[in-house]
């Protein structure tokens, strides 16, 4: 792992391996920097301003959190949400549903 800072780890071990541009930023990996890490292939890029450590095995709350950290004026909702807090006869969802303000649209990665 490179050269984070303390704050920095704490915040990629919180969200799960993932961190934003913005945070990334905030302790000192800017740019260029993180352009190096990703070609290294120590950190990948999900979504735009999003970054995940490519030590960590990818899981279903980590992909949750990665949407929430790329669009936060969104929230995880419906089938989704229901089955991940483990409410009873929730469907186990294929599909991520996540709700955002109009007139926002994303594809499906």
């Amino acid at each position: 792992m490179p050269d984070f800072s303390a704050v920095t780890l704490a915040t990629i071990q919180r969200q799960l391996g993932l961190i934003t541009s913005e945070q990334l930023d905030a302790g000192g990996v800017h740019r260029t920097a993180r352009q190096r890490l990703v070609d290294q292939q120590v950190l990948q890029r999900p979504y735009k301003s999003v970054y995940m450590v490519t030590t960590r095995r990818p899981t279903f709350e980590q992909r949750l959190i990665a949407l929430s950290l790329a669009h936060p004026t969104g929230f995880i909702t419906g089938p989704t949400a229901g089955g991940y807090l483990g409410l009873r006869r929730m469907p186990r969802a294929s599909k991520i549903h996540l709700c955002l303000p109009h007139p926002i649209h994303i594809e499906a990665p």
